[in-house]
């Protein structure tokens, strides 16, 4: 598309992801934990609600080494990323949502793995502002022009 710029985005670990997902997993867990208290049986799913949350929570706080540390979003839709871990994946943009002024929503058809699909929740604190107003502007500008996309 003709006046788009490469988007380049650095990633930082989100308090309010962090604090969405803290609530989510506590929520998850009172319901197993109501559930349990009726018939005993769904309290062997308490230790694996407890581990998703660790294992969710040291992916926000980009911790992890499958965790995304930065974002290249190219005029063609085309996306790459970095992981912690050094490890390099690219893509294609099917989607890009912006809520306001304080979330961004993008997703990723990795295309190494084409029936692997990534939700990428950017909250404001989850970049640099200059960052995070170029995405909402490129979301807002120019979308994701494909038509391809396939449910499955």
């Amino acid at each position: 598309m003709a006046g788009v710029a490469t988007t380049h985005v650095p990633l930082n670990g989100s308090p309010t992801l962090r604090a969405a997902g803290v609530v989510g997993h506590l929520l998850a867990a009172a319901v197993v934990t109501l559930l349990a208290s009726v018939t005993p049986w769904w309290g062997l799913l308490l230790p694996g609600v407890v581990a998703h949350a660790i294992v969710i929570d040291r992916r926000l706080a980009r911790r992890d080494a499958a965790s995304w540390v930065r974002l290249v979003w190219a005029a063609d839709d085309r996306v790459q990323w970095t992981t912690r871990g050094n490890v390099a994946g690219r893509g294609e943009c099917l989607d890009a949502r912006v809520w306001g002024r304080s979330w961004v929503r993008l997703r990723v058809r990795d295309l190494d793995h084409p029936r692997r699909v990534h939700e990428v929740v950017l909250p404001r604190d989850a970049t640099t502002p200059d960052a995070h107003r170029r995405l909402r502007v490129r979301c807002r500008v120019a979308p994701p022009h494909n038509t391809h996309d396939t449910a499955d």
